[in-house]
């Protein structure tokens, strides 16, 4: 274990297990209060925020109720400390192994690593038609396939001809945001032009500073990473190639890992 200050090891454990999530009321004190800050959020937000901030809230609401429920021991005395992430599809909570920890100045946790993460339990999103999900955000289906099309919402899936988005996702604001992709095996069925995505493992996409019109695409898992640029178009036919593909993962869809 490394930790940056110059104290026993025990005195370090004392001063970590004081300022995460070790028992269960730990857990349930840090729950209610993501819901106590969604609802102060939704009091003040626009209306194109509201059903995300809603189903948040329900969410969180029956995540708090199944940890009330379930029998949850202690972490041990390691160091090992319970966090829970919120993500479009589900809410987990976790059990968590660190093997870093850096305190600051004042001797809080500024930085860390865990090398292990056990999933406890979860509460999934459902997953929603296009039809459906246009009609809880008000807008029209045509307005969420596009969005679909042009790669701007990322958490759709691919079911046979049809599409299912998770309904913890946000519908998309102005302006692009940068994305990851993964994937464990390799991609068939490309079509020609994308052949070389199966070589690699990842594509991270970000837009250019200064050119808006221009996108770079980081591969990497391969033999060698490989950076290749791309216009708007480009960009949306290779994140719709990867996001239609059921063996590619959004890794971006992460609200919040709290510990």
């Amino acid at each position: 274990m490394k930790y940056n200050l110059k104290i026993s090891e025990k005195d370090a454990l004392t001063l970590f297990h004081s300022q995460v999530m070790t028992e269960k009321e730990d857990v349930l004190t840090n729950v209610h209060w993501q819901i106590v800050a969604a609802q102060e959020e939704l009091e003040e937000a626009d209306v194109a925020r509201i059903p995300f901030l809603r189903t948040l809230i329900e969410m969180l609401g029956r995540f708090e109720a199944k940890i009330d429920k379930t029998p949850l021991f202690s972490a041990p005395d390691a160091w090992w400390a319970y966090s829970f992430e919120i993500a479009s599809t589900a809410i987990t909570l976790n059990l968590e192994h660190y093997t870093s920890v850096i305190f600051g100045d004042d001797h809080s946790v500024e930085d860390s690593e865990v090398d292990a993460t056990l999933p406890l339990l979860s509460v999934k999103a459902q997953m929603l038609t296009v039809e459906d999900f246009a009609k809880r955000n008000h807008v029209l289906p045509v307005t969420v396939r596009q969005w679909i099309r042009r790669g701007k919402l990322r958490t759709a899936v691919k079911n046979g001809p049809e599409w299912r988005i998770p309904e913890l996702t946000e519908i998309p604001v102005r302006g692009y945001r940068s994305a990851r992709y993964e994937w464990e095996t390799d991609l068939t069925g490309l079509p020609e032009e994308f052949s070389y995505i199966s070589e690699f493992r990842a594509a991270e996409f970000s837009q250019d500073e200064s050119d808006k019109n221009l996108y770079h695409i980081d591969l990497s898992g391969g033999k060698k990473d490989m950076r290749i640029n791309c216009n708007t178009k480009g960009r949306e036919q290779l994140e719709l190639m990867l996001i239609s593909n059921p063996f590619v993962t959004y890794v971006s869809d992460s609200f919040g890992i709290f510990a």
